[in-house]
């Protein structure tokens, strides 16, 4: 089994984000997530949350498989702590799950 690199956790979150939010260009780590209010979130963590789930799955030698997925635990009160768009990927790049699905 393999986890998510911190990089693909970084585009998903960025992916994510587009679709609330206009993002500033280049290095986006120390932006704030304050700008998001609660209806924000709450698509965000949907979002997110299946943006991880569809993500495909990998083996430690990079090969795909339809053997298991990604997941987080994740609720607002999580997303509540993050200060920074850097925090949300760090949290979920330490937090991460795979499931298998059999």
């Amino acid at each position: 089994m393999a986890f998510l690199s911190r990089d693909e956790v970084e585009a998903i979150v960025i992916k994510t984000l587009n679709l609330i939010a206009d993002l500033p260009e280049g290095d986006i780590e120390n932006t704030s997530l304050a700008m998001l209010n609660d209806d924000q979130k709450q698509i965000f963590l949907t979002a997110l949350k299946s943006n991880i789930n569809n993500y495909p799955y990998h083996l430690r030698d990079n090969s795909p498989s339809d053997d298991a997925y990604y997941d987080i635990a994740i609720t607002i009160a999580i997303i509540d702590d993050w200060k920074t768009v850097g925090d949300c990927i760090d949290w979920i790049t330490e937090n991460q799950i795979s499931v298998d699905k059999n």
